[in-house]
């Protein structure tokens, strides 16, 4: 947890792979306290393909089912995560299409 705050918490991010992975474990938390989450966080990695977003989206429902069936990480039963993988690659790089909507610079 000290290393996650040292090192990430409140730092803006470009970086899309980064941005996937919070995105999943902030949907994991749910209920949970962010230290439970950051404590499964390896669990999620080597689940998720080390959240490359290429590979999720081509998640068969036989993956999706193999992480719902995964007792180390909390995921909803009703999962779908083919449609938020398919939004995030829409947008391409993240962080600039946030900026091409704000106008705002992101640093």
């Amino acid at each position: 947890m000290i290393d996650y705050h040292d090192h990430e918490w409140g730092l803006p991010s470009r970086d899309d792979q980064h941005l996937f992975e919070m995105l999943v474990l902030e949907g994991a938390q749910a209920g949970l306290s962010w230290s439970t989450i950051l404590n499964k966080r390896a669990g999620y990695r080597e689940l998720f393909e080390g959240f490359e977003i290429d590979k999720v989206a081509r998640f068969t429902e036989k993956d999706v089912e193999r992480l719902v069936g995964n007792v180390p990480i909390d995921t909803p039963r009703d999962a779908d995560l083919h449609n938020p993988c398919e939004r995030f690659l829409r947008f391409g790089n993240v962080p600039d299409a946030i900026h091409d909507a704000s106008g705002k610079v992101l640093t």
